[in-house]
Formats: structure tokens, C-alpha cells, sequence
């Protein structure tokens, strides 16, 4: 078994043995009513409980002795203390006391023994076996139905070694008159046995319903922690799985970020160190992306690539690009301001994005599979990010990305600068820029520094 299999039957077991306690609560509450139930009856209707004949009424002494034990039992439930030995001999109790009340019927109206097993309480053996199944154990399910069928034979011995001469092969003298019927008998003993079986059945599947369900919620927990939600979804939405070679044009927004001087600051500060600040810069950079429907294609070291609308299809994806891009800026002030409370070194960054036709798909083989985004919009905007640096500016975009954003509903606080004509390198061709965030100006000519 696997270590993730080996956490989900620990989890499984860990949600079957929360839903025991809480069912060996309803348990006891149920059993409670029923004896109170019984009580009633033989209190309100003395006449129904006399005794005939001097013979001996067990009921009150059974009511007695198994009320006590029900109270102990509630109060060991809510405690959470009924443990295995403890609730098997409640268990066992519970089953025999079912038991006692119906052998003691006969005695309760003077009757020969063949009488008791008339009795309406053997239903009572039925609530018992159903009342396991709330708590999803098949273990006490089988014990509760075994030991039913077991106490409801004795009861049968009982009348057979008492009354011998009683039994019958006569169905309607058996039914009429207090004659044994042993067919009759072994009837409710497969009834007993046979909604057993099927409790056992439905109990079964259940907890494999149960551990499937919880294996898919750790996987999709698990892949929200690799994936952003869209990819995530499109992997679970996937009847036929994702496969290598297969990809889908889209129309959509591509979105680099650089943590400057980080490969500097790796050579120079202790691992653990790097590693933190590396995760704290992308803790604070992914909600952003995020919130405004972008999904991560990948960190590449200090670096993150991002795209809008490429996933799954956007008629926002422009828009929603630049709303990242703006708290993006706004997320790397705040952890800058933190930093200088902290008394470390302010942090530099570069943003770019741009649009484009891109190529959303699987690359890898069927063992190792990367979901990605390929185009001259990813290009362009690798390019445009590390133009960043040489027009000293935090995030920049093309005026082509910056118009179609405004088409889709992007609206902008304030006036962005533009810079006209601008060549930038490894472009064939100037671009008319548009500059989203400038560089703060306490970091103009500082170096990167952690």
C-alpha cells in the first residue's frame, strides 16, 4: 500500500470513528426511548402486567437492572469513552436484555413458555442490527446480528426444553394457541440473519463510497496545491485523462515576474534562508493572479508565468491581466514596507505581460506530464520582463494589450505613461510601450539586495 492510500484509510478511519461516536450517542438516546417506551406500557396498562396464577413477573427486575447500565452507557458515549470491550458487552447486553423481555412475557401473563415467542418486542431485534449500521462498522453490525440471532435461539431452546410436548408441525394451531412451531422460528432467524447480511452489504459499500470520496478530496487538495484552479479543474473535468501532443489555440494574456538579483542572493545566504524568502515572495504573488482568474503555468525559480484566458476561454482576459498586474504592485509595496520595519533591504521586481495567439497543452510523456502555454505572446512578454530592468521601470506592457484591456472593461485609476517607438531587445521591431508601474523612487540605484 502506498503512503498516500496508507493516509487515506487513516483519514477514512479517522471520519468512521468521528461518525461511531456520534452514532453511539443516537444509540443510546434510541435505546433509552425504547425501554421508557416498554416502561410506560407496563405502568399505564397494570392490568396487561399482572401477574396469574402466582406466577413470577420478571419486567420490573429487568427494567431495573438495564436501566442503570443505559445511563452509564449515554454517559460514556458523550465522553467518547465507549471502547471496543465496553461496547461489545453493550452491545451483548443490549441484545440479551431484547431477549429477556420477550422470555419473560410468558411469565408476565401465566402463560407456557411457546407464548413468549408470539411477542412484538422481537422487532426489537431489527432496531438493534439497523442502529449499527449508523455507525458504519461492520465489525458491530455482524456482532449485533449474530448475537441476536444467538439470544433469540435461546429463547426457542427455552420453549422447547420447557414445554416439549407444545411443538407442532401445524401452522395454524401454532398460530392460535401457544404451540412451537420450529419452521416458524427458523424463519425469523433468517430474517434476522438476512437483514444482517444486507446492512453488512450497504454498510460496505458505503465506507468504500466513503474512502473514494475522501481519496478524491485529498487528490483535489493535493492538486490545488500544484494547479491553479482552472487547471485543476480541466484535470478533473478530463473523462479520457490528458494526454502529450494535445493542445488548443486560444486568444489570451501571458504574464511574466522576476524577484531581481535572486540568483545573486542564492549564492549568498544559507539555503533555508533562500528557500524562505523564495516561498514568502510567491505566497504573496499568487492571490493576486489568483483572485483575478490568471493561472500559474510554472515558477521558474524567482520567476513566475502566468496566463489569462488561456486554460479555459475569457472574453476578460486582457483586463483581468492588468488587475493582477496593479495588485501585483501593490503586494510587492506592502512586503517592501514590511521589510523596511524589519529593518532588511528593500526588494526589486520586474512585471510584464502581453497578448496574444497562444498554444495551451500537454508536453512530457504519458509518466510525467506538464500542462503549459507556448507562443509569441509567452516570448514577447519573457522579453518585455527583462526590458523592465533596462527602462528602470516595475511593469510595463505593449499599447496593443493595453487597448484590448480598455475594450474588455479594464478601467484605470490614474494615466499610465507611455513610451513611443521603444526597441526592445531580441524584438525585430520598436514597440509603442506602456508603463503600468514605475520603479519607487527610494530604490533608484540601489542594488538587489535580500
Amino acid at each position: 500500500m502506498t503512503e498516500d492510500e496508507l493516509e487515506n484509510q487513516r483519514t477514512l478511519e479517522r471520519a468512521i470513528r468521528v461518525q461511531h461516536e456520534n452514532a453511539e450517542i443516537i444509540v443510546s438516546w434510541v435505546l433509552i426511548g425504547f425501554i421508557a417506551f416498554f416502561a410506560g406500557v407496563y405502568f399505564l396498562w397494570p392490568k396487561a402486567a399482572t401477574t396469574t396464577n402466582g406466577a413470577f413477573n420478571a419486567f420490573p427486575f429487568i427494567l431495573a437492572l438495564y436501566t442503570p447500565f443505559l445511563l452509564l452507557r449515554l454517559f460514556l458515549s458523550y465522553k467518547r469513552k465507549l471502547g471496543r470491550v465496553t461496547l461489545t458487552l453493550s452491545i451483548f447486553t443490549d441484545v440479551f436484555m431484547v431477549a429477556a423481555i420477550i422470555w419473560s412475557s410468558h411469565l408476565q401473563y401465566g402463560e407456557a413458555p411457546p407464548f413468549a415467542l408470539k411477542s412484538p418486542t422481537f422487532t426489537a431485534f431489527y432496531m438493534m442490527i439497523a442502529l449499527r449500521a449508523l455507525a458504519f462498522s461492520v465489525r458491530y453490525l455482524v456482532l449485533t446480528g449474530v448475537s441476536s440471532m444467538l439470544a433469540y435461539a435461546l429463547v426457542v431452546a427455552y420453549s422447547f426444553y420447557a414445554a416439549p410436548t407444545l411443538v407442532t408441525l401445524d401452522y395454524p394451531e401454532s398460530a392460535n394457541g401457544n404451540k412451537l412451531l420450529f419452521g416458524t422460528e427458523v424463519e425469523k432467524l433468517l430474517s434476522l440473519l438476512t437483514v444482517t447480511m444486507i446492512l453488512v452489504l450497504a454498510v460496505s459499500r458505503t465506507r468504500k463510497l466513503l474512502l473514494k470520496s475522501i481519496s478524491e478530496t485529498q487528490a483535489n487538495r493535493a492538486m490545488s496545491r500544484f494547479f491553479s484552479p482552472e487547471i485543476a479543474a480541466k484535470i478533473k473535468s478530463s473523462g479520457v485523462g490528458i494526454e502529450p501532443g494535445k493542445g488548443e489555440h486560444r486568444n489570451a494574456a501571458i504574464l511574466m515576474m522576476d524577484l531581481r538579483g535572486f540568483t545573486k542572493l542564492s549564492t549568498e545566504m544559507p539555503a533555508n534562508a533562500v528557500m524562505k524568502l523564495l516561498a514568502d515572495y510567491q505566497s504573496r504573488m499568487v492571490s493576486p493572479i489568483f483572485r483575478n482568474g490568471g493561472t500559474i503555468d510554472k515558477f521558474m525559480g524567482d520567476g513566475i508565468m502566468a496566463h489569462f484566458g488561456a486554460a479555459s476561454p475569457s472574453t476578460t482576459y486582457a483586463g483581468d491581466c492588468l488587475r493582477a498586474v496593479l495588485e501585483l504592485e501593490s503586494a510587492c509595496h506592502l512586503w517592501n514596507a514590511e521589510r523596511r520595519i524589519a529593518n532588511l533591504p528593500e526588494l526589486q521586481f520586474g512585471i510584464a505581460c502581453a497578448v496574444g495567439d497562444v498554444i495551451f497543452g500537454a508536453v512530457g510523456d504519458k509518466d510525467r506530464l506538464e500542462l503549459t502555454t507556448i507562443g509569441e505572446a509567452v516570448n514577447l512578454a519573457a522579453k518585455l520582463e527583462k526590458h523592465t530592468k533596462a527602462a528602470a521601470v516595475m511593469a510595463v506592457t505593449t499599447e496593443t494589450m493595453y487597448y484590448r484591456s480598455l475594450d474588455q472593461g479594464f478601467k484605470p485609476a490614474v494615466e499610465f505613461r507611455r513610451i513611443p517607438q521603444s526597441p526592445v531587445a531580441g524584438v525585430p521591431h520598436v514597440l509603442n510601450l506602456v508603463v503600468l508601474a514605475e520603479r519607487p523612487a527610494q530604490l533608484e540605484g540601489v542594488k538587489p539586495a535580500a
